[in-house]
């Protein structure tokens, strides 16, 4: 029985049931799990048979101004900026700000469930696709177009426009030779809005086969799994390096899209890498956004020059 199989299995013994804690010295009397406490352990269970990570965090646990911007995929003066003006609590340890991690993760949760209140009960616009290639780049501008309430005909003309005056990308997908991208197989690794993007880009308007695809931010493990689905069947979440590299090794790629550490297991399997996602070389961000239709350019040149 597999470990995700061992896990549902335990799930449902539990739910509804009682556990008790057998002492190992046997002059001990059985002891009772609180009820509250048993349905935690159904929570986790349940996340680990979907192949889950699980953290348990203290109330507590503090992270760093640079760490609560990594888990919000922010810059550092940005979520600086949400602390001074209180939208964050954090506290000074000498001269540096220490955040409670719940209060982080917290934050986010708000920010996507007042998204979702404002769509659902007041009809606000929502606009959550990346514009990362050429569709992802039309869709989000039609997407705003229609929360702007802006002319379609007007919208539909403007994406056009750009479209065959900017983006590089549709053509070179229709111009190279088939075998270039048919079959090719290509990991990708990074952050959350790229790796995403990318994507959908490399399989949906390129054509090549994204075997794996994953990132570092485990706390948004459960929204990355349900989009990278949508174009891989190997999505993944994890922040150990080794194990970053193992999954990429057994992707076996004949391309790696994303930071400059993939560069060893790039350097290893003999195949090329395109170091598009950040962090890069030190610096919080690659040093061309690949975003809307000049990004989509800057993506086939670089495809280009790869799998030459």
């Amino acid at each position: 029985m597999s470990e995700s199989e061992q896990a549902n299995a335990a799930a449902a013994a539990l739910r509804g049931g009682r556990v008790v804690v057998l002492p190992s010295d046997p002059d001990q009397q059985p002891i009772d799990v609180p009820a509250s406490v048993v349905e935690v352990l159904v929570d986790v269970l349940d996340h680990l048979q979907r192949g889950e990570h699980v953290r348990v965090i203290a109330d507590d646990e503090e992270i760093t101004t640079q760490q609560a911007a990594d888990l919000l995929n922010v810059s550092r003066p940005y979520l600086v900026g949400l602390v001074d003006r209180g939208e964050i609590p954090s506290r000074k340890v000498g001269a540096r700000r220490r955040l409670k991690l719940a209060d982080v993760l917290l934050y986010r949760e708000v920010g996507e469930s007042a998204t979702l209140f404002l769509q659902d009960e007041h009809g606000v616009g929502r606009v959550t696709t990346p514009m990362i290639g050429a569709a992802g780049t039309g869709a989000a501008l039609r997407a705003v177009g229609e929360a702007c309430e802006l002319d379609p005909k007007f919208i539909e003309r403007t994406v056009w426009s750009e479209l065959s005056h900017t983006s590089k990308l549709p053509w070179y997908a229709r111009m190279e030779r088939p075998e270039t991208f048919v079959g090719r197989r290509a990991a990708i690794f990074g952050d959350f809005t790229y790796p995403l993007g990318l994507g959908y880009a490399l399989a949906r308007e390129v054509g090549l086969d994204v075997v794996a695809c994953g990132t570092y931010l485990t706390h948004l493990e459960r929204d990355f799994l349900f989009h990278a689905r949508s174009f891989t069947e190997g999505p993944f979440v994890e922040d150990d390096p080794q194990e970053v590299a193992g999954r990429i090794e057994a992707a076996r790629p004949a391309l790696i899209v994303g930071t400059e550490l993939e560069a060893p297991v790039a350097e290893d399997l003999g195949v090329p890498l395109l170091p598009l996602c950040y962090p890069a070389g030190g610096r919080p961000f690659v040093e061309r956004p690949l975003m809307g239709y000049g990004g989509s350019s800057i993506l086939a040149d670089r495809l280009d020059e790869a799998l030459r």
